[in-house]
């Protein structure tokens, strides 16, 4: 009879907790994988977006990616690969690929492993070469965006994602309420989603983003969280009031998008 395997464990302690069972594998690999960067970058890269959120400013909302930030950042995780998959490999006990391609400023790295013949999980790692206005430094896991540049993010993300699909990221519209009512961040300064929106090159399109944030329905937000955010924070989760702190956030930016 065989041992169980780390990856085993791990799923199983994310069952226990009311989490999908690979999310709660790739949340453990996202960590360990952030903390090596951390090391290897020297700063050159900084983290935002969930992973953010999730592992530095307590979040209970797992994030299956990781996401990068800064003016160098691409080729920092480019260097990076090697370590990423020895690290990686060293953590789960199986083989770990590591593979990357550049689209424009954006490189988007991949950590695959074969869990077993019939599954492969990926891990994917990006970065993106645009500023980090307001980086600061966490003992573990290197630079990271402040709280309110992650705001800033989260907005222009959403016009930007509203303009392309016609959608809203529902994971976005909890970060936004974690932010604002859990983290008690206050909303930045028009002036930085302004310069967000030039960084990442995205057109005014003056979207309705409150309008389309108060059309999501409760159950449609719980859905999606479920398997993500640990049984015991989604019994306490109204989201109604998720729903209605995000929109108040994003339609008070509508001029500058």
């Amino acid at each position: 009879m065989t041992g169980r395997s780390r990856i085993d464990e791990i799923a199983d302690q994310g069952r226990s907790r009311g989490v999908r069972p690979w999310i709660a594998v790739k949340e453990r690999l996202a960590g360990h994988t952030i903390q090596v960067l951390a090391a290897a970058t020297a700063g050159a890269a900084t983290l935002q977006g969930g992973a953010a959120l999730h592992f530095v400013y307590g979040s209970p909302r797992l994030s299956a990616d990781v996401d990068l930030a800064g003016m160098g950042a691409r080729d920092a995780l480019e260097g990076c690969g090697p370590a990423l998959a020895r690290a990686a490999e060293e953590l789960l006990g199986c083989p770990c690929r590591w593979s990357v391609t550049r689209v424009g400023r954006l490189t988007r790295g991949k950590l695959s492993m074969e869990t077993d013949p019939s599954r492969r999980l990926v891990l994917p790692v990006e970065a993106y070469d645009v500023p980090a206005r307001l980086p600061r430094v966490d003992e573990r896991f290197g630079s990271v965006e402040a709280p309110e540049e992650i705001v800033a993010d989260k907005v222009v993300a959403s016009a930007d994602r509203w303009s392309r699909r016609g959608t809203l990221k529902t994971s976005d519209l909890f970060d936004l309420w974690y932010l604002l009512t859990c983290r008690r961040v206050p909303l930045p300064d028009p002036e930085l989603i302004a310069a967000k929106r030039a960084d990442y090159g995205m057109a005014a399109c003056r979207p309705d983003l409150g309008r389309a944030a108060r059309a999501i329905s409760p159950e449609e937000l719980r859905s999606a969280l479920e398997g993500i955010l640990p049984t015991e924070d989604l019994a306490r989760l109204a989201e109604t009031d998720v729903l209605s702190v995000a929109a108040s956030a994003l339609e008070r930016y509508s001029d500058v998008l």
